[in-house]
C-alpha cells in the first residue's frame, strides 16, 4: 500500500513541477520585447533554412510580421542579411540583392560589427554571381580592414576563401591559388576541419581548372576523410558530387564518376539535403548519356521533375528529353518543348540552346522539316546571343585586370615619388626639384607616348584579323551558295525530269487501262519503276548529303568488318537492280579485313558505288571487288568492265560546280549526286578517294580507309 501511495505521490509531483515549467516559459515569452520575438524567429528560421523549408517559411513569416514594429539597427541589419542568405544559396541573386540592399542603409547605426561583416561578406558573393566583380573587389578591399580591425581569424579565413572565388572568377587563377593557400593556413591554426573540407574541396576544382587533374583528385581524396555537417549542409555529400564531376566531364572515368554519385545520393538522402540528391541525379544522367543507359536516365530524373531548384528542373526536363529521343519516343518533344520553357523563364540560356538542337534533331529523324527548320533557327539565334555574351565578360574580365593592374601601378608610382620627395627635402636645393620635375613629366609623356603607339599597333592588328576573318567567311558564303545553288539545279532538274515523264505514264495507263494489251502494260509499268527507283536513289543521296553537312562531328569511327558491309550493300542493290543477277560479282575482300569506320557511312559509300557499276556494265560484264594494305591504309578498289568514263568528264564527277551525268547501258538516268556523296563520307573516314577510267574499258574506284589495328 505505501509503495503504491509512494508511486502516485512521485507522478503528482512531476505533473505539478512540469505545468510549473510551461507556466513559467509562457509567462517568460509572454514578457518579450519585440526584439526579442523577433531575435528567437530568426535564430529559429536560421536553424531549419537547409533542412526544413515549411518550418523556414513559417519561422521567417513570423519574424515579417513584426520587423515593421522595430527601429533596432541590429535586429534590422540580421533580418535582411538572413532573409538575403537564403535567397543567395537558392540561386536568386537579384532577389537576395534586393535584401542586402535594404540592410545597408541600418549599417551606420549598428554596433554589433560581425554582423556588419557578415552582412557586406554576403553582398560581396551575390556581386560575384552577378558577374559585378569590380564591385565585389572593393567590398572585399573593405572586408579585409574590418577584419583587422576585429582580429577575427575565422572570418578573414572565410574571406581570402571567397577572394579565391573571385579570382577564379576573373580567370586570374594564381592568385585564387595565394589566398586558397592562405586561408588553409589560418585553418589550419584553428584546427577547423570544416573550414579545411572546404578549402581543399575549393583547392580541387582550381587545380581542375589550371589543367592540374592528377593534384585535383589527389586534394579532393583528402578532403574525402571528413565526415561533417557545415552549417547544415553535408560537406562530404559535395565532396563526393565534386568527385564524380570531375571524373565524368575532365578524366572520362564513368565508372568512379558514378560510383561517386551514388554515394553523393545516399550521403543526401542520409543528411536530408533535396538540392544534393537531385543535383547528383542530374550529374549521373549526364554519366549514364556517354555510356548509352538512356531507359536508366528516364527513371533516375523522375522525381527531378518537380524539383523546386530552378537548375535541376531544367536540366532534368532537357536531359530526359534527350533521352527519350535517342529511344526514338513520341513523348520525346513535350520533354523537350516543356524543358525550353521554364529555361525561357529562369533566363538560362545554355538549356535553350541544348533543347532547341535535340527538338531540331528530334524533327528532322521524324521528316518534321518545317518544324525541325524553326528550331535550327532558334537554336542558331540563341547560339549567337551566348557568344555574344561570352565577348562581353571577356571584355569585363580584361577591363577588371586592367583596372587591378592599373591600382599596382600607381601603387609602386607613388612610393617611388614618396622616396624622390624625401631625397629632395633632404638636399633642400631648387635645382633638385626642379630636376625631378622636369624627369617626372619627360617620363610622364614617353610614357603616354609608347602607350599610344602600343595602343595604335594594337588595335591595328586587331583590325588586320578582323579582315582576315571576314575574309574567310565571305569565301565560305560563296562556297555554300555555289552548293545551294547546284543542289537547287539538281532538285528542280532531276526530279522533274523524272517525275513528269512518270506521271504523263501513269495518267495514259490509268485512262487506257483496259485497252492496252498484257506485254505495253508490263513495258509501263517497268519504266514508271525505274523512274521511281531513280527518284528514290537521288532522295537518298540527297538526305544523306543532309546529314553530312549537319552530323560532320557525330559519326563514330570503329573497327568495322568490310567484307560484311559490302555483302550487306550487295543485297540492298540486289534488290532494286535485278540486272546485278546478270553480271559476275567478285567480292575478294578477305572476311578478317577490319577498316575504322562506321557501318551506315561504309553502306552508303558501297551502295553509290556498286550501284554506279551495275549500271554502266553490259549484260555478261564482271564487277570485282578486291584490295590491299598501303602505308598503313587499305585500299579498296572496285572495278567493272563498263563503258568508262571520258577523260574530259574525269574531274568533273566529284565537284559540285558541276551537274553531270551519262545515261546507264539500259538508258537509266542519274543525276551524278551520289558520288559527290561519296567523297562526302570518304572525308569523314579520313581516307581518300580516287578513279582510273578509260572509255569503252571500264573504270576503277579506289578507296582509302585507315586500318584499325590492335593498340
Amino acid at each position: 500500500m505505501r509503495t503504491i501511495m509512494a508511486r502516485q505521490f512521485l507522478g503528482i509531483s512531476i505533473i505539478i513541477f512540469l505545468s510549473l515549467i510551461f507556466n513559467l516559459t509562457c509567462i517568460a515569452q509572454s514578457n518579450e520585447t519585440i526584439d526579442q520575438k523577433i531575435s528567437r524567429f530568426l535564430d529559429k528560421a536560421k536553424e531549419v533554412s537547409r533542412t526544413d523549408v515549411e518550418k523556414y517559411q513559417a519561422y521567417r513569416d513570423s519574424a515579417s510580421h513584426l520587423i515593421n514594429k522595430t527601429k533596432n539597427s541590429e535586429i534590422l541589419v540580421r533580418y535582411f542579411n538572413m532573409r538575403g542568405a537564403v535567397l543567395l544559396e537558392h540561386g536568386n541573386y537579384d532577389s537576395a540583392y534586393f535584401y542586402f540592399k535594404k540592410g545597408l542603409p541600418f549599417i551606420p547605426n549598428a554596433t554589433e560589427q560581425l554582423q556588419i561583416v557578415n552582412l557586406y561578406h554576403n553582398l560581396a558573393i551575390c556581386y560575384i554571381k552577378m558577374d559585378s566583380l569590380e564591385k565585389a573587389h572593393s567590398i572585399f578591399n573593405l572586408l579585409i580592414t574590418k577584419n583587422a580591425a576585429l582580429k577575427d581569424t575565422h572570418s578573414l579565413a572565410k574571406l581570402y576563401l571567397d577572394m579565391a572565388l573571385l579570382y577564379k572568377k576573373q580567370n586570374i587563377l594564381d592568385s585564387a591559388l595565394f589566398y586558397l593557400e592562405e586561408s588553409q593556413i589560418l585553418f589550419l591554426r584553428l584546427k577547423d576541419t570544416i573550414g579545411i573540407m572546404i578549402n581543399l574541396n575549393g583547392k580541387a576544382i582550381l587545380l581542375a581548372d589550371m589543367g592540374f587533374f592528377d593534384e585535383a583528385v589527389a586534394t579532393m581524396r583528402k578532403a574525402w576523410g571528413f565526415d561533417t555537417l557545415y552549417d547544415g549542409y553535408n560537406m562530404l555529400g559535395t565532396v563526393y558530387l565534386n568527385l564524380g564531376d570531375m571524373y565524368s566531364r575532365r578524366l572520362k572515368m564513368n565508372d568512379s564518376a558514378e560510383y561517386f554519385l551514388q554515394l553523393c545520393i545516399e550521403e543526401g538522402k542520409r543528411s536530408n539535403i533535396p538540392y544534393m540528391i537531385e543535383a547528383a541525379r542530374v550529374n549521373l544522367s549526364n554519366v549514364y548519356f556517354n555510356d548509352r543507359k538512356f531507359e536508366e536516365i528516364v527513371q533516375l530524373l523522375k522525381p527531378n521533375l518537380q524539383s523546386t531548384f530552378h537548375d535541376v528542373l531544367i536540366s532534368s526536363w532537357i536531359n530526359t528529353g534527350v533521352a527519350l529521343k535517342e529511344l526514338n519516343r513520341d513523348s520525346a518533344k513535350f520533354y523537350l518543348t516543356e524543358g525550353i520553357k521554364l529555361a525561357k523563364s529562369y533566363n538560362f540560356l545554355f538549356f535553350q540552346k541544348v533543347g532547341y538542337e535535340h527538338l531540331y534533331q528530334f524533327d528532322s529523324l521524324r521528316g518534321n522539316f518545317r518544324e525541325a527548320f524553326i528550331n535550327l533557327k532558334q537554336f542558331e539565334l540563341i547560339k549567337d546571343s551566348i557568344n555574344s555574351l561570352s565577348n562581353v565578360e571577356a571584355l569585363n574580365q580584361l577591363k577588371v585586370n586592367f583596372q587591378l593592374e592599373k591600382k599596382q601601378q600607381e601603387t609602386e608610382f607613388w612610393k617611388r615619388e614618396t622616396e624622390t620627395a624625401k631625397v629632395s627635402l633632404r638636399r633642400k636645393t631648387m635645382i633638385n626639384n626642379l630636376m625631378i620635375v622636369v624627369s617626372l613629366a619627360l617620363i610622364g609623356l614617353l610614357s603616354l607616348i609608347i602607350i599610344m603607339s602600343f595602343k595604335t599597333k594594337k588595335y591595328n592588328n586587331q583590325l588586320h584579323q578582323f579582315n582576315l576573318e571576314l575574309t574567310h567567311k565571305n569565301d565560305l558564303l560563296n562556297d555554300i551558295n555555289k552548293i545551294k545553288n547546284n543542289l537547287l539545279s539538281i532538285l528542280s532538274h532531276d526530279l522533274k525530269a523524272y517525275i513528269s515523264p512518270s506521271n504523263q505514264l501513269l495518267h495514259y495507263l490509268n485512262e487506257n487501262f483496259d485497252d492496252i494489251d498484257e506485254e505495253e502494260k508490263r513495258t509501263l509499268i517497268l519504266s514508271i519503276t525505274k523512274s521511281s527507283d531513280t527518284i528514290n536513289n537521288l532522295m537518298t543521296n540527297l538526305l544523306d548529303w543532309i546529314k553530312i553537312q549537319y552530323n560532320k562531328d557525330t559519326h563514330q569511327l570503329n573497327a568495322t568488318n568490310l567484307k560484311e558491309s559490302i555483302d550487306l550493300s550487295l543485297e540492298t542493290i540486289q534488290a532494286t537492280h535485278q540486272e546485278i543477277n546478270q553480271l559476275i560479282i567478285k567480292n575478294l575482300i578477305s572476311p578478317e579485313t577490319t577498316v575504322c569506320s562506321d557501318q551506315n557511312v561504309l553502306r552508303t559509300i558501297f551502295r553509290n558505288l556498286i550501284s554506279n557499276a551495275v549500271k554502266y556494265t553490259p549484260i555478261g560484264g564482271s564487277i570485282t571487288i578486291d584490295g590491299v594494305e598501303v602505308d598503313g591504309l587499305f585500299a579498296l578498289k572496285i572495278t567493272d568492265s563498263g563503258m568508262g568514263i571520258a577523260p574530259e568528264n574525269l574531274d568533273k564527277i566529284f565537284d559540285y560546280s558541276f551537274n553531270h551525268s551519262t545515261l546507264g547501258i539500259h538508258k537509266e538516268k542519274g543525276s551524278g549526286f551520289g558520288l559527290k556523296v561519296v567523297k562526302e563520307m570518304v572525308k569523314i573516314t579520313k581516307g581518300k578517294i580516287e578513279v582510273e577510267s578509260r572509255l569503252g574499258s571500264g573504270t576503277t574506284f579506289t578507296v582509302y580507309f585507315p586500318l584499325c589495328r590492335n593498340n
